[in-house]
């Protein structure tokens, strides 16, 4: 299978927006990542973060493959996730975050609504040893900043929709019936 070709694309190219709307919050809080993430039915997403490398990575070296989130999170409202917590398969791309990009101690929050799943990843260097102890304890913080975020990033989330990346068969939102 050919990777999927998104160096152009309108997710890498709002990096500046994504840090513009981020920046302070992350500074605030000693993190220094943060994405978005949504997948829709019928295996198209998109995802905006403040480090491209990391976006063009996830689509050409295929780590949509070992993600389960859409299927292991379809059944509930919302549901978050240490990265400390994830499972063997899911390690693989966590493992390559931390020796490429310095991604350490991260949580993912999602969110299933009606017609696709949303994702919201924060990370911080190996340093903040005590970032998963601020993730448990602020769960209410970081929803708040995702409300923000997606207000703020409305433009761009719109424009993300129109262009989604199409991905190969490989989970169903709303329903795990082919995982059984």
């Amino acid at each position: 299978m050919n990777a999927i070709n998104v160096e152009n694309h309108i997710s890498v190219r709002s990096t500046d927006v994504v840090l513009e709307i981020s920046r302070q919050f992350l500074q605030r809080h000693d993190l220094t990542h943060f994405a978005y993430a949504r997948y829709y039915e019928g295996n198209s997403c998109f995802t905006l973060s403040t480090h491209p490398g990391m976006t063009i990575d996830f689509f050409k070296k295929e780590f949509y493959n070992v993600t389960d989130y859409e299927k292991d999170f379809n059944q509930v409202k919302s549901a978050f996730l240490l990265w400390i917590c994830a499972n063997k398969k899911e390690q693989t791309l966590i493992e390559y975050a931390k020796k490429n990009y310095n991604y350490h101690n991260g949580i993912i929050l999602i969110y299933n609504k009606k017609d696709y799943q949303e994702q919201f990843f924060f990370a911080t260097d190996p340093s903040n040893y005590y970032a998963n102890n601020f993730y448990i304890n602020n769960i209410d913080l970081l929803e708040q900043f995702n409300k923000t975020f997606l207000d703020k990033a409305e433009p761009v989330i719109a424009e993300c929709h129109k262009q989604r990346i199409y991905i190969p068969e490989r989970f169903s939102i709303g329903s795990n019936d082919k995982y059984q």
